[in-house]
């Protein structure tokens, strides 16, 4: 039988960083602590179980919508606006960093990046900047609708 669970991060003065689904609590964690630069900020869990993958789908998305935790994607996507590094710096740290990355991504992937073969979307900047625990801006457009 498979556990859908609903999780929550939260900081040490009860902040909630992050909500999130899985079927494996340990795994998902283990995730975390290898890409997230707010993993070691994680002060305590909390988690509820569902009996199906449909009810924990629409528990997370009502979480996050009404908790607007500080590191959800899905959030910022929708709610906030980024400001990275420009192309040519991000280029820089990339080749600076190769080996670190080269753990999560393949040489190929990594190489391309760096002879600018492969364009940067935004989530390869977060995935990159998170990874290196590197910050980036983040700020709330209270007049975007989007």
């Amino acid at each position: 039988m498979k556990k859908f669970i609903l999780y929550r991060h939260f900081d040490r003065v009860g902040n909630l960083l992050y909500v999130g689904k899985t079927l494996s609590l340990q795994e998902r964690i283990s995730q975390h602590k290898g890409c997230s630069c707010w993993f070691d900020e994680i002060y305590f869990i909390t988690i509820d179980r569902f009996p199906n993958n449909i009810l924990l789908s629409l528990a997370e998305k009502g979480a996050i919508e009404k908790e607007k935790p500080k590191f959800n994607i899905y959030v910022a996507s929708k709610k906030r606006k980024f400001i990275y590094p420009s192309n040519e710096k991000l280029r820089q740290i990339i080749f600076d960093n190769e080996k670190i990355l080269r753990k999560h991504y393949s040489r190929y992937q990594v190489k391309n990046w760096i002879e600018k073969k492969k364009i940067l979307d935004s989530g390869d900047k977060r995935w990159i900047l998170n990874i290196l625990k590197i910050p980036y801006i983040r700020y709330v457009d209270k007049n975007s609708n989007s």
